[in-house]
């Protein structure tokens, strides 16, 4: 199986050895766990759990659009929380970038350990359109 990591020139260098996305071939992405880091300057924005969620969900649809996809084309989506009081946030913003006729899959789990301010990460498996993925 041929995969490719996606370049996100949009959002600031990760840092590490990992990858914004892994583009499989057969049609799939896998997103590694993001945080509300600024696009700018890859540092955790200052804000509650809604300003996180908001960015981490921004920083997402920044790594599907690198990769030729969308939000709409997401099947399946992993969230941690730092605290379980945040799940009614969680699900407003859920609905507002998913809608309730077809949500993709989640798993949302409260996790403790979060360093530095942490409130939320977020994976995802998308879909990418064939013409997405032809360089693979």
């Amino acid at each position: 199986m041929a995969r490719k990591p996606v370049n996100v020139k949009t959002l600031h260098p990760i840092g590490l050895p990992i990858s914004w996305g892994v583009k499989a071939s057969g049609d799939l992405l896998y997103t590694s766990g993001l945080v509300a880091s600024d696009p700018a300057t890859g540092k955790l924005i200052e804000g509650d759990f809604e300003a996180q969620t908001r960015r981490t969900f921004n920083n997402l649809k920044e790594v599907l659009k690198a990769a030729g996809t969308s939000i709409q084309n997401v099947v399946k989506v992993n969230v941690y929380i730092s605290d379980w009081r945040d799940f009614p946030v969680l699900n407003q913003i859920w609905t507002e970038y998913f809608g309730t006729e077809n949500p993709p899959a989640r798993t949302t789990v409260q996790v403790a350990g979060f360093i530095g301010g942490i409130k939320v990460e977020i994976e995802l498996v998308a879909i990418v359109p064939k013409k997405g993925i032809k360089d693979l």
